[in-house]
């Protein structure tokens, strides 16, 4: 029988890891991430401040009319859906596990379970120095690339995303070539939209998160093999994880060491990309954002200027809100006028975006 830890040890004492994988067949194409539907782009404009103020307003838990799907919107509401994971679990697993080539992941696992500690257990030693680390380091990176721009730069493709895949070679431990690195953007944020911004399956996103796992996957397998047999870049994340196999109840396997990169990065670069594109974005719509920022930056008040940035994503945040499925029939705001039961099979939208302006609690 084989277990567990015997994979783990068979994990230290191959030099050559099976997670190396043929070049991938399928079709990488940057468009299928482009909704192209008039119904998409109308919902798209619909979901807006006015819209949500209106469901706070007049129908603050929201069921659309011939649709399995529920928007809440209410700051409590929000909060309470947000934490009841019993009734209202992250439904991203299968489609963690397709992108990962395995085992499933913190973002992707329903309930807090034996599973969920023992990832979080590993992650928290593997992430160690994060805050003292990272912050200098995308500092340092971000100098480097305005001093060489000579006042011109694109500063989506060129800064915001460039420094967390920076990021991903120096405190993560996985290369990433120079030619590849734009590319690695796009893969990373095709199968973010493909796991978390997708509740109708829509299948030119997950042909897209598909192609792209298949390219992370293979250059994080590629990036394990390669540290075990000549050594892991010192003091990354990798080459922390790799020591931790060797511990007497190590249990940590090569392929657990995927997933977590896998899971990590793609939560990671699309993220930092999408909140500071969309940070940017509202501060060249709105010279009253734009101006405090300004002043923050050049009096170097990293505080205020945290806050200004903070307060400018609010109007523009990632998306309207994470996704969940309903499990189990619950009454969301038991006992006040606004009270609905959500059944079991429901897709529910927890509106984070809409919560972020209301003004109502309790």
């Amino acid at each position: 029988m084989v277990t567990r830890k015997t994979r783990a040890a068979q994990s230290v004492s191959s030099p050559k890891s099976p997670l190396v994988e043929d070049a991938p067949t399928s079709t990488f194409d940057l468009k299928d991430l482009r909704s192209t539907s008039l119904i998409e782009k109308l919902v798209r404009r619909l979901f807006g401040p006015t819209f949500f103020a209106l469901l706070r307003r007049f129908c603050p838990i929201f069921k659309i009319p011939f649709k399995n799907f529920v928007i809440v919107t209410r700051f409590d509401d929000v909060q309470e859906v947000l934490g009841h994971d019993e009734a209202f679990p992250v439904p991203f697993g299968d489609k963690v596990k397709e992108l990962d080539g395995g085992p499933n992941f913190l973002l992707g696992i329903k309930q807090p379970s034996a599973e969920y500690w023992r990832y979080q257990r590993q992650v928290m030693r593997a992430f160690k120095h994060l805050s003292e680390t990272v912050g200098p380091m995308a500092a340092r990176f971000s100098e480097e690339i305005i001093e060489r721009s000579r006042g011109r730069l694109d500063a989506v493709q060129e800064l915001i995303t460039r420094v967390p895949i920076l990021i991903c070679e120096s405190y993560y431990g996985v290369p990433i070539a120079e030619h590849e690195r734009v590319d690695f953007g796009h893969w990373t944020i095709a199968m973010s939209t493909y796991m978390f911004g997708d509740p109708n399956n829509k299948p030119a996103y997950r042909r897209a998160g598909v192609a792209a796992g298949d390219r992370v996957r293979g250059r994080i397998g590629r990036a394990i093999a390669d540290a075990k047999e000549k050594g892991a870049r010192p003091n990354t994340v990798l080459a922390r994880m790799l020591e931790m196999q060797h511990g007497a109840d190590s249990d940590l396997t090569d392929e657990d060491i995927r997933t977590i990169l896998i899971g990590m990065i793609t939560g990671f670069v699309p993220t930092n990309t999408m909140a500071a594109g969309h940070m940017l974005e509202m501060l060249l719509r709105r010279p009253d954002f734009l101006t405090p920022t300004r002043d923050a930056a050049i009096a170097s008040d990293d505080d205020l200027l945290k806050r200004c940035l903070f307060e400018a994503m609010r109007f523009m945040p990632l998306n309207p809100g994470p996704f969940r499925i309903c499990i189990q029939d619950y009454t969301v705001a038991e006992g006040t006028p606004r009270a609905k039961t959500i059944r079991a099979g429901t897709n529910v939208l927890a509106g984070t975006q809409s919560a972020m302006f209301c003004h109502r609690v309790g």
